[in-house]
């Protein structure tokens, strides 16, 4: 089944940017004006991902694009895009149950080199909401077909407690987690971004529900960070019962967090909060969007935003998909704002390094494919074709030398994206498509003279 809304083209795109007011506090947002843009009567709490190798599945007919799972009315589905604004539904997913609030994580390289390149956290609405046992773990190699694994708990510095009246009582899911392949093999107690998974989670008392977060070796064991929530409520603000479901987007100079709130439910409105270190949070006053706004298609609900960065120059804009509900139906609606990014404020985020190199392995690897693999192929073509006449021309010794120096270029992109280095690798594979094109431009040119 397709699901379109209309298109935005690329005008749409930059008339979207040139009219969102970039500021230094926070990005000013600009919402689709034909929101909703996914619509099937129930469709809700949204998790996208963009991968620009486009997953390597065959049904994206090649081209970079969004996944995202969502709730339906029968549990999780997953429906893909190419732009991000026009949908195609895939269906269900496989192995689920009870499965409510998901959030999900790829990794290319299947973490660490395993048939697992999906990992999902989630809600689990079957058991008590009181207990470990209401945040479970699945893993996928395709995102459609899970296998479902139990998480424990530090006894020491547990994520939920059951013990009223704490303010991690109990959890309602993920809020969000990361990744971290160069993340410590034991658990780090001291520097939470040196830890292979950190996850931000749902904490309630039973009432109001804060974020906490929590980090673990493997995914699947979790400590607590800290004794009190990292984001939690503000007393007398719109957010003052409820503040979590969301996106925290680490950046060069610090972490965004995109997350929901309200006062008498989760889903009354989106706020913002910034962090130099994703542990103290410095909230905006007002809402980013919010059921008061008077757009009839959230005017009920209007919260779970997943959020996609991309990276303009100096400014960081933010591509939002969210929740909302009018009354009748929930469906999923986009935004997009803008900042200039804010001076670093002498507490720089660890890992800026590292998720540089993670946001830059698809890249290499699809450049690589693109300037290595294809050119080779042309390339082996021709020479087989001409070298027979114009072996030892200096044209074509011009030729050789340049596809040797290519080669050699290609080989070192190999060799640095093998060692983790995406960002070498990636500029090692755009010199070989360089080389490659002066090379076929005079093979090409002796082509003309058979």
């Amino acid at each position: 089944m397709k699901i379109r809304g209309t298109v935005l083209s690329l005008a749409l795109v930059m008339l979207l940017l040139m009219f969102c007011s970039i500021q230094n506090g926070e990005p000013s947002f600009t919402e689709y004006g034909a929101n909703p843009i996914f619509s099937l009567g129930r469709a809700y709490y949204p998790t996208v991902v963009f991968d620009l190798q486009h997953f390597d599945d065959i049904y994206a007919q090649g081209t970079p694009y969004h996944k995202m799972w969502y709730t339906s009315s029968s549990g999780i589905d997953l429906a893909y895009s190419e732009d991000g604004m026009v949908w195609h539904q895939l269906g269900s997913v496989s192995g689920l149950t009870s499965a409510h609030h998901a959030h999900v994580v790829y990794d290319s390289n299947g973490f660490g080199g395993t048939s697992i390149r999906y990992k999902m956290w989630f809600w689990d609405t079957s058991v008590s909401i009181y207990t470990l046992s209401a945040l479970k773990y699945a893993q996928s190699s395709d995102g459609v077909n899970w296998s479902v694994l139990p998480l424990s708990q530090d006894a020491t510095s547990p994520l939920v407690t059951g013990v009223h009246p704490d303010w991690n009582r109990g959890t309602y899911g993920p809020v969000d987690v990361f990744y971290n392949p160069w993340g410590s093999s034991i658990l780090e107690d001291t520097e939470i971004w040196e830890n292979k998974y950190v996850m931000y989670y749902d904490c309630t008392t039973g009432g109001i529900e804060q974020v906490g977060l929590a980090y673990s070796a493997n995914g699947l064991h979790w400590k607590r960070y800290g004794d009190v929530p990292v984001l939690p409520i503000t007393p007398g603000a719109w957010d003052s019962s409820y503040a979590g479901f969301g996106s925290v987007i680490p950046c060069t100079d610090g972490f965004h967090f995109f997350y929901s709130g309200g006062q008498n439910s989760m889903h009354e409105g989106i706020g913002y909060a910034f962090s130099v270190d994703g542990i103290t949070w410095e909230k905006a006053a007002d809402p980013l969007f919010h059921i008061t706004d008077g757009v009839s298609w959230r005017s009920e609900r209007c919260y779970t935003p997943s959020v996609v960065l991309r990276l303009r120059g100096t400014y960081a804009c933010f591509c939002m998909w969210f929740s909302g509900d009018d009354g009748e139906s929930r469906a999923v609606g986009y935004a997009e704002g803008c900042m200039a990014l804010r001076q670093e404020r002498g507490v720089l985020f660890r890992n800026t390094e590292r998720e540089i190199q993670q946001q830059m392995t698809s890249l290499a690897q699809y450049n690589y494919r693109e300037c290595c693999q294809r050119n080779e192929e042309t390339i082996s073509e021709l020479l087989d074709r001409l070298g027979r006449i114009f072996d030892g021309s200096p044209e074509y010794m011009e030729a050789l030398a340049l596809i040797e120096e290519a080669r050699s270029s290609c080989f070192l992109s190999n060799d640095m994206m093998a060692s983790g280095n995406a960002v070498a690798g990636n500029c090692h594979a755009l010199k070989s498509c360089q080389l490659y094109s002066q090379a076929l431009d005079i093979l090409h040119d002796l082509e003309k003279q058979l």
